[in-house]
């Protein structure tokens, strides 16, 4: 039997959680290059960091729609879920009856995030 005490287990939830911020980072880094140029990486932490336990609040618990909630946060506002220039995210968000990966799906549904397309590197001429 293999028996793993708290502090191991800290241990590889902080690995677990870095690794999960690094992806995101990267991910929103790529997805958001606009929203997300002059977010350093401290402020990022905090933005995840922070992030994680706003979705948490509204049921929002698995990992891909955390990430989504995430790229929220950083194309409308950290504050998205609050801000009265978005006042549709509260109005899914605080629907009881409704899972955390529902509720995500109806944000991207009716308020979808609008990617910025990546400039081709050289520019095709035809004659």
């Amino acid at each position: 039997m293999l028996i793993v005490n708290k502090k191991q287990m800290d241990a590889f939830s902080r690995i677990l959680l870095r690794d999960f911020e690094e992806t995101t980072r990267k991910r929103i880094r790529k997805k958001l290059p606009e929203q997300s140029d002059e977010i350093n990486d401290e402020a990022f932490h905090k933005l995840i960091t922070d992030g994680i336990a706003k979705a948490e609040s509204y049921d929002i618990i698995e990992k891909e729609d955390i990430k989504i909630y995430l790229e929220y946060m950083v194309y409308c506002s950290p504050d998205f879920d609050t801000n009265k220039n978005s006042a549709w995210a509260p109005k899914i968000l605080k629907i009881r009856n409704l899972k955390g990966s529902e509720k995500i799906a109806r944000m991207k549904q009716e308020h979808p995030i609008e990617e910025k397309k990546a400039e081709p590197e050289f520019e095709i001429v035809t004659e």
